[in-house]
């Protein structure tokens, strides 16, 4: 059973693994229960090899580490966004005497072509 738990783990990480790559974050949140319950029989039903646990260890690693530059690459255009915003409602500029001055836009407009 721990050989059959092993393989069925490995392929849920491959699984999560591809997921990450296509950009698929949703679906990851859907394979956690899974994980966890895999995790849980390999931890309580059978003794891993040296070898067998530090494969597994790096591939969680890999995919912890696709997982934490998906979610910072979520955060940066996050806050792109959030600049981009802030520009398009307002404008600084300077006056004569050098000091800055906000000037509030109107809501932009969103305009069609052709």
């Amino acid at each position: 059973m721990s050989n059959e738990t092993l393989s069925q783990f490995k392929t849920l990480l491959e699984e999560e693994k591809a997921l990450l790559l296509s950009g698929k974050i949703e679906s990851v949140a859907a394979l956690e229960p899974r994980k966890q319950e895999l995790a849980q029989r390999l931890e309580t039903n059978s003794l891993l090899s040296s070898q067998q646990l530090a494969d597994l260890q790096q591939k969680v690693r890999r995919n912890q580490i696709l997982l934490e530059a998906s979610s910072k690459g979520f955060r940066t255009a996050s806050e792109r966004l959030k600049e981009i915003r802030k520009v398009m409602l307002q404008l600084d500029t300077y006056t004569r005497g050098g000091d800055m001055k906000n000037i509030k836009t109107a809501h932009p407009k969103i305009e069609r072509r052709a």
